[in-house]
């Protein structure tokens, strides 16, 4: 879903979707591993949802993953930052 949001520009469903993420991350023990996990299956279902027959299709569903990646890592950063000051 978080794809799709990111593709189809629906702001509230993947703002959404990527607190569901970051929370899940921020809850794991192993936080990086869970993180590799998502970030290549992000890459395996960009390419699965590619955009058909487009010659820059293969780039623009491995730049989506890659932004989606990147922003929920940052998300949990922030968050794991507002956490720890307020303990």
């Amino acid at each position: 879903m978080l794809l799709l949001a990111e593709r189809y520009k629906m702001k509230v469903l993947k703002m959404m979707c990527s607190g569901i993420i970051a929370d899940h991350m921020i809850a794991c023990s192993e936080e990086n591993k869970e993180m590799n996990e998502f970030s290549s299956e992000m890459h395996v279902l960009a390419m699965r949802t590619s955009s058909g027959g487009s010659p820059h299709g293969d780039h623009m569903d491995e730049s989506l993953a890659e932004n989606v990646v990147d922003q929920v890592k940052q998300l949990s950063q922030r968050i794991r930052r507002v956490s720890l000051s307020r303990t």
